[in-house]
């Protein structure tokens, strides 16, 4: 009267036996909640043979009302069947995002009572980690060598009460930034402004969106250098040489990456070479005859090497 409990979604086979000779046999089922299949309330003389669908998380039994005659004598039992659900997983199908390199935990969990939870993950492009497996909660650093985000996915089997079912669990991974080569070097003029922005594939692996803090040296010879906690598309700064005027100046930057709101890359140098500004001191007038040679007029100014002068004249027609 209690035959094997099934699993939702098969077929119930059932084959009535009486030790009395010549006994019929009829049977009737009402209509059970949490089974989809409707009631059968015309007896029934052939086994039942039905496909019953759990549509709840918990087992339910269903039950067949057997009328048995024979010699003029009636009796009627119930015949009662455990119909399992297929047990899935309540938790998040689409967890969180991560940061490449950081850790991603998962803990599965189910509305079947007993469910048990076993996880296989195939080898991802893009995705260092070789495949993987497991039982249970899933705790990982999964790391992405591209600039682009890639979504891994784990593929979940839950069992309980002898049925299963299979689910993927799908994770995005974010990217790091890494910025190369390092240092970077930049030259500028003393009151120009540099402006850096890495470029992915030519400075290393810069993801879209990424952003720039930065903390540098301070160079008292230089203006303009500060130390920048607020995330920037790019680093510029405009440097001037208030000291020290004819001596090359250096300001060294140690900049972090950041791609959204985690995902920090390893930091990077940028060092900025200021050139200083060459003068030239006023010179004395002349005045000469048509014909005759201006005396020899040597220019002055800071002593900066390799300092050299063009010049325009303001009457081209006389020559200089």
């Amino acid at each position: 009267l209690t035959p094997a409990a099934i699993c939702t979604g098969t077929v119930f086979n059932y084959a009535p036996t009486t030790a009395t000779s010549g006994t019929s046999i009829t049977w009737t089922r009402p209509a059970i909640s949490g089974i989809s299949n409707a009631a059968i309330t015309t007896p029934q003389t052939s086994n039942p043979n039905e496909t019953l669908v759990n549509t709840t998380a918990s087992p339910v039994d269903v039950v067949y009302v057997y009328s048995l005659t024979a010699n003029g004598c009636t009796n009627t039992q119930n015949v009662t069947v455990s119909v399992n659900p297929t047990p899935t997983l309540s938790s998040s199908l689409t967890p969180t995002a991560v940061c490449s390199n950081s850790g991603f935990t998962y803990t599965p969990t189910s509305l079947t009572a007993g469910a048990s939870f076993a996880w296989t993950r195939s080898v991802v492009a893009g995705i260092s980690n070789g495949a993987g497996s497991g039982s249970g909660n899933i705790n990982e650093v999964l790391i992405n060598s591209t600039s682009n985000p890639i979504d891994v996915i784990y593929a979940y089997t839950i069992t309980a009460n002898g049925c299963n079912s299979t689910q993927n669990v799908t994770v995005r991974v974010n990217p790091t930034p890494n910025i190369t080569p390092s240092p970077i070097d930049i030259t500028i003029c003393s009151g120009k402004t540099f402006n850096f922005t890495p470029q992915n594939g030519v400075n290393g692996r810069v993801p879209a969106g990424t952003t720039y803090t930065w903390t540098r040296v301070d160079n008292t010879n230089i203006s303009g250098d500060s130390n920048q906690p607020t995330p920037q598309s790019s680093i510029s700064q405009t440097l001037t040489t208030t000291s020290n005027l004819t001596t090359i100046h250096t300001v060294n930057y140690t900049v972090t990456p950041r791609t959204g709101t985690c995902a920090v890359g390893p930091s990077f140098q940028v060092r900025v070479t200021v050139n200083p500004t060459p003068t030239v001191n006023a010179v004395s007038n002349q005045s000469v005859c048509e014909g005759a040679n201006t005396a020899v007029i040597t220019f002055g100014g800071n002593t900066i090497a390799g300092k050299t002068y063009t010049w325009t004249n303001s009457n081209p027609s006389i020559g200089l």
